[in-house]
């Protein structure tokens, strides 16, 4: 983590132990944005268009219909956080 615009979820220097296995209903992704190359982390609602909604409620949810090529493919799925480690 390299800020601190998370707070109060993550801070500066946390480190995040992800796992790549397939994401669920609420876990807290990590999502790349192929086209603006941003990394977002954000709570996923599964349903169907999914929904990524900010874990620290500041921001705007992010739709993505997985339904419509053009805008699942610019999205990739990092993986989903297992949990964070604060030194």
């Amino acid at each position: 983590v390299t800020s601190d615009h998370l707070h109060p979820a993550y801070h500066y220097g946390d480190i995040l132990l992800m796992c790549k296995k397939a994401i669920h209903q609420v876990d807290t992704c990590i999502f790349l944005n192929k086209e603006t190359g941003r990394a977002y982390i954000r709570r996923l609602t599964a349903s169907s268009p999914w929904v990524l909604e900010p874990i620290n409620d500041l921001g705007r949810p992010i739709v993505i219909d997985r339904n419509e090529e053009a805008v699942s493919d610019k999205w990739i799925r990092f993986g989903y956080v297992l949990t964070k480690m604060r030194v």
